[in-house]
């Protein structure tokens, strides 16, 4: 029986899924960020760690004949922490727009605009890889959770004195993190070592907000959207994609709310008439697993009767809009 490990991390969380030739899923493990970047090399370790082990720990002298990564932090140092618990034959790393690519539209060509903590747009085409944003949330990062919840926040604060629309997002900050007084969000925002994530999980509450029908966070969502088309037009400019190009959105903040893409959509094809957008089918992890049903066929693209098999038996993985 030939296994093989699908695992996707970054600036949120970490997942593995372990899976067999004949597309079933034995296991998974999650655990917390592993983009070094923003969190330390020794919580990186920790959290790649838990999620192998996890996955793994429990499935004595397993071969892995395929591991399938793409993630921002060293896979140097996740290779060697599965071999801790698993032989491995093959490691293949793919970019996060490869990843996401295979995940949601089963294709290897196309451009994704990512959004999860943070964002970035990526191009694929042919052996080409290419890539426009992600400065990270102090140069960049538009249209990501960081971005949608620095808003809501400041949103809130601009509602509370009175110089700004009023918002519902005053009281659910308020009352998420316990405040006495707005001004107690100070010590929140900078009195904790994860700021970026304290912000980004404010994202949330925006989109609470907006689907509420609170107009600020609706425009946050709708701002958003507008963002990242215009960088994935940048994108499409710069190096050369045509109007046949497939354009697939990914990342939870997508899932915030629906003006977000249809936003986004509406500008793309303002521009470019006849491309093709979509949101995904499944969460970026099932790159992997997609990638290897697709080599098990010996084709490019996968038929109907194995996208529907994956859709069964990866159920948690399923792309859901809310």
């Amino acid at each position: 029986m030939r296994y093989s490990l699908s695992v996707d991390g970054g600036g949120t969380k970490i997942i593995a899924v372990l899976f067999d030739q004949e597309l079933n899923c034995l296991a998974v493990g999650k655990s917390g960020p592993i983009n070094p970047n923003f969190t330390k090399l020794e919580s990186v370790e920790a959290n790649m760690n838990a999620c192998i082990q996890e996955c793994l720990a429990d499935r004595a002298n397993l071969m892995l004949d395929a591991v399938y990564v793409a993630m921002p932090g060293p896979v140097e140092l996740l290779t060697q922490i599965i071999r801790r618990y698993a032989g491995v034959a093959e490691v293949h790393t793919f970019s996060e727009g490869c990843m996401c690519l295979l995940a949601g539209i089963q294709r290897q060509q196309g451009v994704v605009a990512l959004a999860g903590t943070g964002s970035g747009v990526f191009g694929v085409k042919h052996e080409m890889e290419t890539h426009l944003g992600g400065w990270g949330s102090h140069l960049g990062d538009e249209g990501s959770g960081y971005d949608v919840g620095r808003q809501g926040i400041a949103a809130a604060i601009q509602s509370f004195e009175g110089r700004g629309p009023c918002t519902m997002m005053e009281n659910m900050i308020m009352e998420e993190w316990n405040l006495g007084q707005m001004g107690d969000i100070i010590p929140v925002i900078y009195g904790t070592s994860s700021t970026r994530e304290v912000i980004a999980s404010c994202s949330i509450l925006v989109s609470r907000a907006a689907r509420k029908g609170d107009l600020v966070a609706q425009h946050i969502f709708a701002a958003a959207g507008e963002s990242l088309a215009s960088q994935v037009i940048a994108l499409m400019r710069r190096d050369a994609f045509d109007e046949r190009t497939s354009i697939m959105a990914a990342g939870s903040v997508w899932n915030g709310h629906p003006l977000m893409f249809d936003r986004f959509k509406e500008v793309l094809i303002t521009q470019f008439p006849g491309v093709t957008v979509a949101l995904p089918l499944f969460e970026p992890v099932m790159g992997g697993v997609v990638r290897e049903a697709m080599n098990l066929e010996s084709a490019d693209r996968m038929n109907e009767a194995i996208v529907q098999r994956l859709i069964t038996e990866f159920h948690p993985f399923l792309y859901h809009t809310k």
